[in-house]
């Protein structure tokens, strides 16, 4: 899993720490990943699993996500 370029169907998310990221659900967000050439921020909706976890979870789970 960790070597993958981009996340979720369209690409909008360039690494696992940006898809446990709660500030990707804003509008304006900049997506790390693809993004229509017109469109400087937009928010990334869409599986919000893990954004309400403490730090010390999310490092856990991104490790184990890394080890996969």
């Amino acid at each position: 899993v960790w070597m993958r370029d981009a996340f979720f169907h369209n690409g909008n998310l360039a690494s696992l720490e940006d898809v446990l990221d709660p500030q990707r659900m804003e509008p304006d967000y900049v997506p790390t990943g693809f993004k229509p050439a017109t469109v400087e921020t937009m928010a990334v909706k869409g599986h919000p699993f893990g954004m309400d976890i403490s730090a010390k979870e999310k490092e856990a789970l991104l490790a184990y996500l890394k080890s996969l």
